[in-house]
């Protein structure tokens, strides 16, 4: 994990602020992407509440011109967020049209063209509760995942080491094993050619939304988690 509320600069066009997320023992982490586009503007991945100092970072690298809700599970604080950022646009999954309704906001299944010239994108409808967009932003190479892969560290505790396995977490890029059960029983010939599309795509980062970014050799790291719906 990188300090508290600091922005990390892992490429010229890609930014990211960490903050921590203690669960049952795990250390899960959660982390805002922060993407430059030509023209200075900003595109936020997977929104959290920031502080002032967080603010006043973000923009000295740009103007926030879209914020990205990218599953049924990241919304809570997109919000507060959004308050800070009011000229920009949130895009959020059809599904969280009711949960959503004090948010202004355009529905991301519709709105992902406005910005489809810097990134590439698709739905991975076959983990239905999810329903996770997932994006690779051209100009840094970089994937762009939130819970569809973890990449988390072993706990040290023993309660920690239990949830862990439990979750089947703490090995590396991988998706839960809640993840993989919900893809166990879907479209398993779709999944494959969603996963295809993906690895078609030109990145060599993944940021996941908890758990380290895979600074390089992420195409492989990628195609190895899902090895087993081969």
């Amino acid at each position: 994990m990188t300090p508290d509320g600091a922005m990390i600069q892992h490429h010229p066009d890609f930014y990211s602020i960490d903050t921590p997320m203690p669960k049952g023992g795990i250390e899960m982490g959660a982390r805002l992407s922060i993407c430059r586009l030509p023209g200075e503007q900003l595109w936020i991945h997977a929104p959290l509440e920031i502080t002032d100092s967080d603010e006043r970072d973000i923009r000295e690298v740009g103007e926030v011109a879209h914020i990205i809700v990218p599953n049924t599970f990241h919304f809570t604080q997109v919000g507060e967020f959004a308050r800070r950022f009011p000229d920009a646009v949130v895009h959020a999954p059809a599904p969280l049209e009711a949960k959503l309704k004090h948010v202004p906001h355009q529905n991301l299944n519709l709105s992902q063209s406005v910005f489809e010239a810097d990134f590439d994108a698709l739905l991975f409808d076959t983990a239905p509760l999810l329903h996770e967009w997932v994006f690779c932003h051209r100009a840094s190479q970089t994937l762009l995942l939130t819970d569809l892969c973890f990449n988390i560290e072993m706990p040290e505790s023993p309660l920690g080491k239990v949830g862990a396995g439990v979750l089947d977490l703490g090995n590396g890029l991988s998706p839960s094993r809640l993840l993989r059960l919900d893809l166990a029983i879907g479209d398993r010939h779709k999944t494959r050619e969603l996963l295809d599309t993906v690895l078609s795509w030109d990145f060599d980062r993944v940021s996941v939304a908890h758990g380290a970014v895979v600074e390089s050799g992420g195409k492989d790291a990628f195609k190895t988690a899902f090895e087993w719906l081969a």
